[in-house]
C-alpha cells in the first residue's frame, strides 16, 4: 500500500505550487506583552537564558493514502483514518506533552501538527431540517493549553499559521459524514515574553496530489505548507523565532518540492538583521541521507543547536509507528532541529557552555502503550548576554 501511494504522489508532483495566498494565513498577535510576569518568569529572565523547544504533535493517522486511492475508496479510508485518530487519543497524548513543557519551561515552542478537526453531520430530512450540524471534534491547540494551563503552565498562542485546510466524506453507519482537517503551525510563547511583529506565510512549491486518484481525480489538492515568526524579547535581547513544517522528502522528486521551500525560506529570512532561531521539523535527515536541505541550511548561516551541544550523540527524532503502540522505540533519524544565526555573542561562548540540548517525548507515556507522538522533541537553551555586540554581516 505504501509503495502505491508514494508512486501515484510522485506523478502527482507540481512544478510550481500554487499561488502564495499569505495574505489569507491567519496571524494572531494575541498581546502577550504582559507588564508584570509571574515571580518564576521573572527570575528565569534574569538569569540570561533562552530555552526553545519543537515539537510535532502529530494527526494521528496517515491520512496520504487517502488522497490518492480510488474515489470509491475514500469514505472507507477516511473512516478508518478518524477512526485511528481516535484511537490514538491527543488528549490523552497532550498530558503527557504538557509534562514534557512543564519539566523543560520552554520560552517559545514551535508546533507542528496543532490540528482543527470537526465533523459535519448531514441534516435531518425527516425531522425538516436540512441545515448540516458542525461539531469540533478535537482542537489540539485548545487542548494542549488546557493540559498546560492544568498545571498551572501560563502560554498563549504568538502566532497560529493555517495550512492545508481538506474536507472528505466518511462512510457511517447510517451513511455518511464529512470530516474536515484544518492543519495549523503555531508558535507559543510563555506569559511574560514580550511578542511582536507576528507573521504567518505559505510556501509558493507545494506537493499537489490527486484526490480520487490519477485514474480518475475528483480534485487536484495542494498540501499546503509554511512558516511562522515573532520577534520575541528576553531580558535585554530581542530575536526573531521562526516555525516551519517542510515537505516529506518519500522520494527524489517530492525531495526536490522540500528543497524549494528551503530555499524560499532562506531567501525570505535573508534580509532579518536580528539574531534569529529557527526551528521546526524539516523533513531532512541530519546526516545527510535523505535530502540537501539540513546542508543547505547549515552551509547558509544556521548552526544546529544540537551538534554544538552534544555532537557525539545522534539524538534521533523520527518516527514512531502510526498507531503510536510499538513496544521499543523506532527513532532512527534526527530532522526536527533548533538552528540558530547571528548569535556572535553565544557563537564566542559555545564551548563554555553557552549551549545544552535534550530530547523530549521519546519515552512511552507510564501506564499506557502509546507513545506521545510519532516524533520526538527537541529542547535548546542558549546564553544570553545582556549587551547585545552591533552584528555585522
Amino acid at each position: 500500500m505504501r509503495k502505491a501511494w508514494i508512486a501515484a504522489v510522485v506523478l502527482a508532483v507540481s512544478a510550481c505550487g500554487p499561488e502564495d495566498d499569505s495574505s489569507q494565513i491567519e496571524a494572531v498577535d494575541t498581546g502577550i506583552e504582559i507588564p508584570v510576569a509571574t515571580p518564576g518568569a521573572q527570575a528565569h529572565l534574569r538569569t540570561g537564558e533562552l530555552k526553545v523547544m519543537t515539537q510535532n504533535l502529530y494527526i494521528g493517522a496517515e491520512v496520504a493514502p487517502i488522497l490518492i486511492s480510488p474515489v470509491e475508496q475514500t469514505p472507507l479510508l477516511v473512516a478508518e483514518a478518524f477512526s485511528q485518530i481516535q484511537a490514538t487519543s491527543f488528549p490523552l497524548r497532550a498530558r503527557e506533552l504538557a509534562r514534557e513543557i512543564k519539566a523543560a519551561a520552554p520560552d517559545l515552542i514551535g508546533l507542528q501538527e496543532a490540528e482543527l478537526i470537526l465533523v459535519q453531520s448531514p441534516g435531518d430530512l425527516l425531522s425538516g431540517s436540512s441545515a448540516p450540524a458542525t461539531e469540533i471534534v478535537y482542537d489540539y491547540l485548545e487542548i494542549l493549553l488546557d493540559e498546560l494551563d492544568r498545571l498551572g503552565l501560563c502560554y498563549e498562542p504568538a502566532v497560529i499559521g493555517v495550512q492545508t485546510d481538506i474536507e472528505l466524506p466518511a462512510a457511517t453507519s447510517t451513511g455518511y459524514d464529512d470530516i474536515r482537517l484544518v492543519d495549523r503551525d503555531v508558535i507559543l510563547a510563555r506569559c511574560g515574553v514580550q511578542t511582536s511583529r507576528p507573521r504567518a506565510r505559505h510556501f509558493k512549491v507545494n506537493l499537489v496530489v490527486p484526490v480520487g486518484g490519477l485514474g480518475s481525480p475528483v480534485a487536484w489538492v495542494p498540501i499546503v505548507r509554511g512558516w511562522q515568526e515573532v520577534d520575541a524579547r528576553i531580558g535585554l535581547r530581542t530575536f526573531r523565532f521562526v516555525n516551519t513544517h517542510l515537505e516529506p522528502a518519500v522520494l527524489p522528486q517530492v525531495g526536490a518540492i522540500q528543497l524549494a521551500q528551503a530555499k524560499q525560506l532562506l531567501i525570505e529570512l535573508a534580509d532579518e538583521r536580528l539574531p534569529m532561531v529557527l526551528v521546526g521539523d524539516f523533513n531532512s535527515a541530519a546526516d545527510g541521507s535523505t535530502t540537501k536541505t539540513y546542508t543547505l541550511l547549515t552551509h547558509s548561516g544556521f548552526m544546529d543547536a544540537w551538534r554544538l551541544a552534544r555532537e557525539d550523540d545522534p539524538g534521533y527524532t523520527c518516527c514512531q509507528a502510526p498507531d503510536l503502540q510499538n513496544p521499543e522505540s523506532l527513532l532512527n533519524r534526527r530532522i526536527d532541529f533548533v538552528f540558530v544565526r547571528d548569535w556572535y555573542d553565544f557563537w564566542l561562548d559555545w564551548k563554555q557552555g553557552g549551549v545544552s540540548a535534550e530530547v523530549v517525548s521519546d519515552e512511552r507515556m507510564a501506564g499506557d502503550i502509546l507513545w506521545p507522538s510519532d516524533h520526538a522533541g527537541t529542547v535548546a537553551s542558549f546564553r544570553i548576554f545582556a549587551r547585545p555586540r552591533l552584528v555585522h554581516r
